[in-house]
C-alpha cells in the first residue's frame, strides 16, 4: 500500500510490516494509537483487518469504520456500537459469517437475511428463533447441513416434503 500524504508517509513502513502480521492477536491501533486520528488510514487498516475495530475506542468509531471492519470480518459486529447497528452493516456481517445471527437486532432478522446466514454458515440455523424458520429457510438449512433437520419446528416440518421421508424411515421404510 502506498501512502501519498506526507503526513502519513512516516507510517508507510509500519503498515507494510503490519500487513504481514495480520492474524496475530495484537493490533496496529494498540501499538500506534495515533493512527486512529487518521481516518483514511484507519479505514484502510479496517478493510484489511476488521478485527482491529476492537482496539478503537467506541467514541471514535464511525459508521464507515464499522462497515469496513464488518465487511472484512463478520465477527466485528460484536464491536459495532448500538447506534451503528443498521440493516446494511448487519447484512454484511451475516454475509461474511452467518454464525453472527444472534448478534443481529431482531428488527433486522428477516427471511432474506436468514437465507443469507444459512448460505454463509449452515450452523447459524440452530440459533434462529422459530418465527424466522419459514419453510424456505428450513429447506435450505437442511439441504446444506442435514443435522439442521432436528432444529426444524414441528409445524413447519409438517408442511414440507421431508416429513413423509422421516415417517417412512421410522415405520420401517414402507
Amino acid at each position: 500500500m502506498q501512502i501519498r500524504s506526507s503526513r502519513l508517509k512516516q507510517y508507510d513502513s509500519i503498515l507494510r510490516d503490519y500487513y504481514g502480521w495480520i492474524g496475530y492477536n495484537e493490533s496496529i491501533f494498540k501499538m500506534y494509537p495515533e493512527l486512529i486520528e487518521m481516518k483514511k488510514l484507519c479505514l484502510e487498516i479496517l478493510r484489511r483487518d476488521g478485527n482491529a475495530l476492537r482496539y478503537i475506542p467506541e467514541e471514535k468509531r464511525t459508521k464507515k469504520m464499522c462497515r469496513a471492519a464488518v465487511e472484512n470480518y463478520g465477527w466485528a459486529l460484536i464491536d459495532v456500537p448500538q447506534k451503528f447497528l443498521i440493516r446494511k452493516i448487519c447484512s454484511l456481517a451475516v454475509k461474511d459469517d452467518g454464525i453472527v445471527w444472534p448478534m443481529v437486532p431482531e428488527k433486522y432478522q428477516t427471511e432474506a437475511l436468514a437465507l443469507c446466514a444459512v448460505r454463509s454458515n449452515p450452523i447459524s440455523f440452530q440459533h434462529m428463533k422459530g418465527s424466522i424458520k419459514t419453510p424456505l429457510v428450513c429447506k435450505r438449512a437442511v439441504a446444506q447441513h442435514t443435522r439442521n433437520e432436528e432444529y426444524v419446528p414441528q409445524k413447519v416440518a409438517e408442511k414440507i416434503y421431508w416429513r413423509g421421508f422421516r415417517s417412512a424411515s421410522i415405520d420401517g421404510g414402507d
